[in-house]
């Protein structure tokens, strides 16, 4: 059994993310109101990681605030801008969600900074076919309904 490899902690990792906001003119990171998703940059911690054959297992922390509202995706982005990801549900406790990192599946992913004009697409499909690599894993991608608070991410 190995340690955690953070990927994601919030208290420390704010100048690492690009955000993405529906309302255009609000400009703070919050975690409680409003869609958001994000992308953080992790290439330099998957290069200095030397045991990344021993991780097996994403897991992320949230908890929902509303049992409505529970929904979040996250997935790792690679070199060659194919994204992997899973959906998964919160609960109204903290609890740590545990994502095998062979069950990913390719995706579209969110494009961020958010392109302008805002007719322009949100999200971007790679060609098919690509298979997932975590030592090509580049950012980190997270979506999630409004009131889902995240914690910890991290490799296991």
């Amino acid at each position: 059994d190995t340690d955690p490899f953070l990927l994601y902690t919030p208290e420390s990792d704010q100048d690492r993310l690009m955000i993405y906001y529906p309302d255009w003119k609000k400009n703070e990171m919050d975690y409680l109101t409003g869609s958001l998703g994000f992308h953080t940059y992790i290439g330099d911690k998957i290069k200095e990681e030397k045991k990344l054959h021993a991780l097996k297992t994403l897991v992320i922390r949230v908890k929902a605030a509303d049992v409505r509202k529970t929904k979040l995706k996250v997935g790792f982005i690679d070199l060659n801008s194919n994204f992997f990801s899973a959906k998964l549900q919160a609960t109204t406790v903290w609890s740590d969600l545990e994502v095998p990192l062979s069950s990913l599946k390719q995706d579209q992913q969110l494009v961020l900074p958010r392109p302008y004009p805002g007719f322009l697409p949100l999200y971007f499909q790679s060609a098919e076919g690509a298979t997932f690599n975590l030592k090509m894993a580049d950012k980190l991608e997270l979506t999630k309904d409004s009131g889902v608070e995240v914690g910890l991410i991290y490799l296991k």
